[in-house]
């Protein structure tokens, strides 16, 4: 079950990830009128970027250990796609802020 749960928090982290690469298309009438500060879009880009990959894998990594203790693991995936729509979310909420005002 904490795989098929993975494969779950996988899907949440692409859909994360591309809801906040669309937001960059929200920058466009940046070059024409005044806009937020340009570096919260870089914050918010990168921390979804790496969250992307870290969560995931630290997400694997905790599963594997609890099941070679014998522990349930079904309850990690289910904490990390909750933090990946926390961290989702957080990530939009600086796009936003950089664009037009």
């Amino acid at each position: 079950m904490a795989i098929a749960l993975l494969a779950a928090h996988v899907m949440v982290a692409v859909g994360a990830t591309m809801v906040v690469g669309v937001a960059v298309m929200g920058l466009d009438p940046c070059g024409h009128r005044a806009c937020g500060n340009p570096l919260w879009a870089s914050i918010g880009l990168s921390a979804a970027m790496i969250a992307a990959w870290a969560l995931p894998v630290a997400d694997l990594a905790l599963i594997l250990v609890r099941l070679v203790k014998n522990r349930p693991a079904w309850p990690v995936p289910l904490v990390f796609c909750a933090a990946h729509v926390v961290i989702g979310v957080v990530c939009f909420a600086l796009m936003v802020a950089s664009g037009p005002q």
